[in-house]
């Protein structure tokens, strides 16, 4: 099976600050618990929280490291409850949720919260709904609810839409996606859930549709597509534009690794070509922080090849 989300590499702790640019890529010191992939990322208050994953023995973890985005250090934070990769994972700007991921080769349900803040252990929320556990899904946030689109179950690619009502601790499930993906890239946009790329596990090929969901009518709209089919991007939300970068997939290269860096404008659904990475990885789960977008750990090969390198972009 082909990984894609997230990835990390032995490393050390850095203690110095990264050199500062105003646009474009510099390097962070290294995930200093070393190579991990297939984690899910969040920033809060200026640390990116790095949740689970695969190390570099394909091993499955329950850590989460912490990356201060001010003193270029990495710490430990409150270890999930049980070992996870492709995490489904967002947060409020205060309280971390997981909601859902694979441990093993068996997606799971079980889902928690944390606020950094004030807690030094995981809380355990309401599991996903019985037959609808996935990982490696598209999640997004609007308002008190959580929105979880498509993933990755035991028998393949989902097309499921699920809501995490955050005030009453429940699932509801909502309108299918147009076509089951995996191992896609999304974020809420504008008011609108974005689900771009992604694969489709029976045929293992990557896709460049992207669509748009609305809350209000419940129902999805066709957008532009992506200039590259990709799955196993990292990605994230700055200045109001959805950053695409790297992914796996790629014919052209031995190490079926993508280098590319796209952008998405909701307002004119329109893509564009940007630098590529210097470092091109998949399975590395995108957070954004104060106008940049941290890409820590990924793999630099297609399936497994987990690196510690920790990527920074600023449009």
């Amino acid at each position: 099976m082909r990984h894609a989300w997230v990835v990390v590499v032995l490393a050390a702790c850095g203690g110095t600050e990264p050199e500062p640019m105003d646009t474009g890529w510099t390097t962070g010191a290294d995930v200093a618990q070393g190579a991990i992939q297939e984690t899910a990322a969040v920033a809060v208050a200026g640390k990116v929280y790095l949740i689970g994953g695969l190390d570099d023995s394909e091993g499955t973890v329950a850590r989460v490291q912490v990356y201060d985005t001010a003193t270029n250090t990495w710490s430990d934070g409150p270890p999930l409850p049980q070992p996870v990769h492709h995490a489904n994972a967002i947060t409020d700007g205060t309280t971390i949720y997981v909601l859902g991921a694979l441990t093993n080769v068996t997606a799971i349900g079980d889902s928690y919260k944390l606020d950094p803040a004030t807690d030094t252990q995981w809380t355990t929320l309401a599991p996903m709904s019985p037959g609808r556990e996935r990982g490696a899904a598209v999640v997004g946030m609007l308002g008190d609810n959580i929105f979880v689109a498509g993933g990755l179950r035991n028998a393949g690619a989902s097309d499921f839409l699920d809501v995490y009502q955050t005030v009453t601790n429940t699932w509801m499930p909502l309108t299918s996606m147009p076509a089951a993906r995996d191992h896609a890239c999304g974020a809420e946009l504008s008011g609108q859930l974005i689900v771009a790329g992604g694969r489709m596990v029976q045929t293992d090929s990557p896709r460049s549709e992207v669509w748009a969901y609305s809350v209000g009518s419940n129902t999805w709209e066709v957008r532009a597509s992506m200039p590259t089919a990709r799955g196993g991007m990292g990605c994230g939300v700055v200045y109001d534009r959805l950053y695409t970068a790297g992914g796996e997939g790629n014919p052209a290269v031995a190490s079926g690794v993508f280098p590319n860096v796209e952008e998405y404008v909701y307002s004119t659904d329109t893509w564009t070509r940007l630098a590529d990475m210097p470092n091109p990885k998949h399975g590395v789960g995108g957070a954004a922080w104060n106008g940049a977008l941290y890409l820590c750990g990924g793999a630099s090969m297609e399936g497994v090849g987990a690196i510690a390198t920790t990527d920074v972009f600023r449009p």
